[in-house]
């Protein structure tokens, strides 16, 4: 989609980064494996789903857009995305759960209906990310907690590793609160992607990110997602509100 966007709110930039006051903070250099795994389990596990409004950008190396909308996004894997204009009219409509896709780009004029599967946000959206990796970006956790190891220890972070396969692995960086702020994924030593986390806020007991970058590699790309209204543990979205 090339013209559904509109300038990014000046809320990121005016807003500044989120205030942790009141989480605990833990010694990095000296906290166990065992602690780091309950503590990633009780603030992100918890979340049932995630919803908001966002303003987010997108560039490659020739182009570049950026928008406004609503999303919902549940751990049962729905996905519910409202994409606005300029002035606030909604330019593209999206529901997606494990079985199927309904969608449509007014704009472009491009109806989806059937299985949903990986092209589904590239499809509606143009933008270089699968389904999975765009969801899994949301919840932070790309990786089961049983898999990481600590890989390293520094004053106020730790760096964890989880082997994925042979030839690839994700590397996730916590900070003092032992919430994540980095996450990277490698094949050998080639680095794939970087998700990363800032600007946190607490909802419900569960301490979470509102600015969220994805950048990959090859081909470059940068996604940016901030949340400007971000609900956790909210009631069910679905897709009754897309009529094709």
């Amino acid at each position: 989609m090339r013209s559904f966007l509109f300038l990014i709110s000046l809320s990121l930039l005016l807003s500044g980064c989120v205030l942790t006051t009141g989480l605990r903070e833990y010694d990095t250099e000296k906290v166990g494996i065992d602690t780091i795994r309950n503590a990633l389990q009780d603030n992100y596990l918890g979340v049932r789903s995630i919803s908001g409004r966002f303003d987010f950008s997108y560039s490659t190396a020739s182009d570049r857009k950026r928008s406004s909308g609503y999303i919902y996004l549940s751990g049962a894997d729905s996905l519910f995305l409202d994409i606005k204009g300029p002035l606030g009219e909604t330019e593209a409509l999206m529901f997606l759960d494990s079985d199927s896709v309904k969608a449509i780009n007014y704009f472009d004029n491009i109806r989806i209906k059937g299985r949903s599967d990986e092209n589904s946000i590239r499809r509606l959206t143009g933008m270089n990310i699968n389904t999975s990796e765009f969801k899994e970006a949301l919840y932070s956790i790309s990786a089961g907690l049983k898999d990481l190891r600590i890989d390293q220890k520094e004053k106020d972070k730790i760096r964890l590793k989880a082997v994925i396969s042979k030839t690839r692995h994700r590397i996730v960086i916590l900070n003092k609160n032992l919430l994540i702020t980095e996450v990277a994924e490698f094949k050998e030593r080639e680095l794939l992607y970087k998700k990363e986390y800032d600007y946190f806020i607490t909802k419900k007991g569960h301490t979470l990110p509102k600015r969220i970058r994805v950048r990959s590699y090859n081909p470059p790309s940068k996604l940016t997602i901030f949340y400007t209204d971000l609900k956790v543990n909210e009631f069910k979205k679905t897709g009754e509100d897309i009529v094709l």
